[in-house]
C-alpha cells in the first residue's frame, strides 16, 4: 500500500491561523453564496463546472473512469460510515421534555436533502 499523507501533523482545532481562515470563508459563503463557493473551488482546486451538482450521468461516467479496485476500496469505506451511521442513529432519538412549568426543551433530527463540504486530508492519512 502506498501511502500519499502521512498523519500526525498539525491540529487544525488547536490552529488559530487555520480557525480564522476558516471563518472568513464560512462567512463569505453565507453572504455570497453560490459565488463564494465558486471562487474557492477555482482557488483550491481549479474546478469550475456550470453546476455544481452532479447529475446521475456525470456520477456513472465518472465511476467507470475508475481502477476497480478503486471502485471496491470506496465501496468498502462507503459500507463502513454507512453502517456505523445506521447504528450512532439508533441511539439518538428526538427528546422533549418540560423542565419547568411552561419551558419544553429538546431537540429533534431533521434530514436534509444535500448538503456541500470541502473534506482536505486533515490529520487522518490518505492511503493509494
Amino acid at each position: 500500500m502506498q501511502s500519499l499523507k502521512s498523519g500526525g501533523h498539525r491540529l487544525f482545532e488547536d490552529d488559530p491561523g487555520t480557525a480564522k481562515t476558516v471563518s472568513a470563508m464560512l462567512v463569505d459563503m453565507e453572504k455570497n453564496g453560490m459565488d463564494a463557493v465558486r471562487r474557492y473551488s477555482l482557488a483550491f482546486d481549479q474546478w469550475n463546472p456550470k453546476d455544481f451538482e452532479l447529475r446521475q450521468e456525470e456520477i456513472r461516467t465518472t465511476i467507470s473512469q475508475l481502477p476497480e479496485q478503486v471502485i471496491q476500496d470506496t465501496d468498502f469505506c462507503q459500507e463502513n460510515v454507512r453502517t456505523f451511521a445506521r447504528a450512532q442513529l439508533e441511539t439518538m432519538l428526538p427528546l422533549e421534555v418540560e423542565i419547568r412549568p411552561g419551558v419544553i426543551l429538546g431537540h429533534r433530527h431533521i434530514p436534509v436533502r444535500s448538503v456541500g463540504s470541502y473534506i482536505p486530508g486533515g490529520r487522518y492519512p490518505m492511503f493509494g
